[in-house]
């Protein structure tokens, strides 16, 4: 897990600032952070109750595309969805994230 600490908290960093940022303009709002591990996998979600993301520019920004490349350099994906009511982020992980590295993922 040390091998990964540092991308997933910038993972998880780079996802609840943007939410900070952009999800709510008048200031108040939740964000919800979580981290799980279930179905032979680890999944992060970060969703916040905010105005939602504007759809020309959710895949073009520099936020997202950091956040892409972690997900699919751990051999994971990045699913979104985004409403007027929110935006919901899940990264899911293979469980060797847990591990700091194959070698000493349990069998």
């Amino acid at each position: 897990m040390a091998d990964h600490a540092v991308p997933l908290g910038l993972m998880v960093n780079e996802l609840a600032t943007n939410a900070i940022k952009y999800a709510f303009p008048k200031g108040a709002g939740r964000i919800t952070l979580g981290f799980q591990r279930r179905d032979g996998e680890v999944t992060l979600t970060v969703e916040d109750n905010g105005i939602g993301m504007n759809p020309t520019s959710a895949e073009t920004g520099m936020g997202s595309r950091f956040i892409d490349a972690f997900a699919h350099q751990f051999g994971g994906t990045l699913a979104k969805a985004s409403a007027g009511t929110g935006t919901t982020f899940i990264v899911r992980l293979p469980l060797t994230v847990l591990a700091g590295n194959e070698s000493s993922a349990p069998s």
